[in-house]
């Protein structure tokens, strides 16, 4: 649990690689879609994104945490839903091309 109060449930790790000849940047971003909300939500949601410097031919592993403060939302009236179900997790360096793996909340 973090100092928010937010249970763990899904830990991630990715390897990102430079394949080019020269020094670059890029960013590894998480986003989650809940597959059978009651409400309307958005396909993908960013979660979490981290930005790495990396020299030619390098990789590094970025990790994420995905809990249960970034799988709940606000409802209509105000109060904070988590709802259990089926979510899809995707990870890549942009929203259109990603990995994806779902898992069960209950």
């Amino acid at each position: 649990m973090d100092p928010n109060g937010s249970l763990t449930l899904v830990q991630i790790e990715v390897t990102i690689k430079n394949r080019s000849k020269v020094q670059g940047s890029e960013v590894g971003q998480l986003y989650s879609q809940d597959l059978y909300s009651r409400y309307g939500r958005p396909i993908k949601e960013l979660k979490d994104f981290e930005k790495v410097s990396l020299d030619a031919n390098q990789k590094k592993v970025i990790s994420f945490s995905l809990g249960t403060e970034q799988l709940s939302y606000f409802g209509y009236d105000g109060e904070t839903i988590l709802e259990s179900g089926i979510f899809d997790i995707h990870i890549g360096l942009n929203s259109k091309e990603t990995m994806t793996k779902s898992f069960i909340f209950e």
